[in-house]
């Protein structure tokens, strides 16, 4: 994801994670368009910042989410980044009666509120160069806290969801207006990193590469930064007395 010149919508912008992307890709000089429930933080996040703009939005709401994107595509042409990060966390008790509107609230906030809003807005970004859709998941969505099992549940059906869409998305990838989904992670007690590293880590490009380790030399980086061959079924990696990788039989 480039990280100036874009239109980017965030849901959930007026608070916490939300208000600081916002404010990390204003400052970027992106045109940056908030939106969320409560209006009294819209209207303090955008008098924070100017040029920055607000939309009311209920995220639970399928109503709401395709009244705001019919206004975003008719407002904002130039819209090609939209960063689904509005979310609720409640602790639940999973060993015992689970409250019936915690349950729906925060599923259909965490999960299909995003669905429903990239899905309002997918054919607009197709069209769109650079076009990116993010996700705020959740470390808690592979290692799940027991006390919020509800919501830990949500963000890996996020991640889950994202894969899917990246997978489905990526036959568009040698076209010059390709979309990708990326995701970013929160950790308990709402903290993440840098708001535009976070953004930019998931992107197609310019991703920092990361070395690969190689199992036979002692987790130090491989020679080679290429991706190795998969093996083929019936197959195994094994090390070579010289610590590279070579192709072995499994014995039958």
């Amino acid at each position: 994801m480039k990280l100036s010149g874009n239109t980017i919508f965030i849901t959930g912008g007026g608070s916490g994670i939300g208000r600081g992307l916002a404010e990390a890709l204003h400052k970027l000089g992106n045109k940056v368009i908030i939106a969320g429930r409560r209006r009294s933080h819209l209207d303090a996040a955008i008098a924070a910042n100017p040029g920055m703009e607000a939309v009311e939005l209920d995220i639970t709401d399928p109503t709401s989410i395709n009244q705001v994107a019919a206004k975003l595509i008719a407002e904002h042409p130039d819209l090609n980044v939209l960063i689904n990060n509005a979310g609720i966390m409640q602790p639940d008790a999973a060993a015992g009666k689970i409250d019936d509107a915690l349950m729906v609230a925060t599923i259909s906030t965490n999960l299909m509120g995003p669905i429903r809003m990239t899905s309002a807005l997918i054919e607009h970004l197709k069209g769109k160069s650079d076009a990116v859709v993010a996700y705020t998941s959740s470390v808690l969505g592979f290692v799940p806290l027991a006390a919020t099992a509800i919501y830990s549940s949500t963000k890996a059906a996020v991640h889950s969801y994202i894969l899917s869409q990246r997978f489905m998305l990526g036959s568009r990838a040698r076209d010059r207006a390709a979309l990708g989904a990326h995701r970013t992670h929160e950790q308990p007690g709402g903290r993440t990193g840098d708001a535009a590293r976070a953004v930019h880590r998931g992107s197609h490009r310019g991703a920092p590469h990361r070395r690969r380790r190689d199992p036979c030399r002692g987790g130090q980086a491989a020679p080679s930064q290429r991706r190795p061959e998969r093996t083929q079924p019936g197959q195994r990696l094994q090390c070579a007395n010289d610590g590279n990788l070579r192709r072995g039989l499994t014995p039958s």
